[in-house]
Formats: C-alpha cells, structure tokens, sequence
C-alpha cells in the first residue's frame, strides 16, 4: 500500500537504518515476517522477543457499569482498530452496550476491562497487542481479529475466539 510521500519517506529511512543493524529485535513473529522483507539480500539476523509486561495489574472497576451485556475494547480511535464497525454491531443488539476505555487512566481503563462481559480487539493490524495480554491476565473473554500478532497470543477456542477481520 501507499500512504503517500511522507510515509514514503519514512519508510525509506526505517529500511536504511534496519539494512545498516548488526541484529534486528522484534516483539513477535508477525513482525519478523514484515522486518525481513525489509531486508532481503542481507544478512542481518532477526530475533524476536516478546515485550515485557507487568502482570501485577491494578484496576479501578467502573463506578456504574452498564446492565446487559458490555462490550469493552481499547485505544486510540485509529481507522484500523475499526471501533465504528463495533459501535455499528453492539448497537444493533437489545440490551448491549459498547465502552471504549480511551484516554483514561490505566487503571481505570483496566476496569473497564476486567468489568466486561467480553473484550473485543476488532483491528486489521496488531503486532503484538499489550491489551489482549493484559485482557487475558484479567481473566476477560476475548474476541479478536485474527491478524499480525494476535494469533501468537490467542489460539482459537482455547483462548479466545479468533475472527476474519471485517466479520
């Protein structure tokens, strides 16, 4: 895809300097795939090693949530986290209702979180989501596209449901 000339630019900056790396460091095989087509006809090495997180997650449950069913999902509203697209099917259903823990505070995003019937991360690009982590650490069910890194972190029906992006 195309983006135009400042991306462009950006991007011709990011493979001269990874093509100039003795090693490069990734935070999940989706992303070794994409780095390392950035570097054909070399030899830098790639190694990929998941990004940290603190799992001791404090979390401020909400101080009125919803009846019904909540649908919970998290981050910058960004047109490939497709939050319109679940605001469209969550207002569809009786009884449902949709929350976007955006900017807030962690712990109360947290909350919003732990305090859902479901988290749903419905993005056509993840590489590897800290909120799907700290989601299954809270003990959320978890729906999520089946895209970039997430299906490192959730196996279909064991930990989660795995969907087609745009389903």
């Amino acid at each position: 895809k195309t983006y135009g000339w400042r991306v462009e630019a950006l991007r011709r900056v990011q493979r001269y300097v990874v093509r100039r790396a003795h090693g490069v460091i990734v935070p999940s095989f989706y992303m070794q795939g994409v780095v390392s087509g950035w570097l054909e006809g070399t030899k830098v090495r790639i190694e990929v090693i998941y990004s940290s997180i603190d799992l001791n997650l404090t979390y401020e449950l909400p101080p009125k949530r919803p009846e019904g069913f909540l649908v919970v999902s998290s981050g910058r509203r960004v047109p490939w986290k497709n939050f319109e697209a679940l605001e469209r099917v969550v207002g569809k259903e009786k009884g449902w209702h949709f929350f976007l823990a955006e900017n807030l505070p962690r712990a109360e995003a947290l909350g919003w979180v732990k305090a859902a019937d479901v988290y749903v991360l419905n993005s056509t690009y993840e590489g590897l989501s800290h909120a799907l982590i700290e989601a299954m650490a809270l003990g959320t069910p978890i729906v999520a596209t089946a895209v970039g890194g997430n299906p490192e972190l959730i196996e279909d029906q064991v930990d989660g449901l795995l969907v087609p992006p745009g389903n």
